[in-house]
């Protein structure tokens, strides 16, 4: 079994994925044959998928969710210097500017 390490074991991660439905149909098909042959095997798959009732129960996705929202709204670069800043300048000249054109093209 190509998916195995030298043990004969799966790496924890690759029963991760397939808790998740996450692996390919051959790889799956792969874990599950392995499971009806090894007991130690289920007994793994099965400590995994109660940890990760536990973590879920202890950490709900929709309140991760949340929190991470919030952190990344407070973690927000300042905003970059406005362009309107500019144009509380630049409209004051412009308009004087103008004045001044239309004063020497009157006179």
């Amino acid at each position: 079994m190509a998916a195995e390490d030298k043990a004969g074991r799966f790496p924890p991660v690759l029963l991760e994925r397939y808790l998740a439905g996450d692996l390919p149909e051959g790889r799956r098909r792969e874990i599950e044959a392995a499971c009806a042959a090894d007991p130690a095997l289920r007994d793994e798959l099965d400590r995994l998928r109660e940890g990760n009732r536990a973590f879920l129960a202890a950490d709900p996705p929709e309140l991760f969710a949340h929190r991470l929202a919030v952190r990344l709204a407070l973690e927000q670069p300042a905003p970059a210097p406005s362009s309107r800043r500019w144009a509380f300048i630049l409209a004051p000249s412009a308009a004087a500017a103008l004045t001044l054109v239309l004063v020497l093209v009157v006179h």
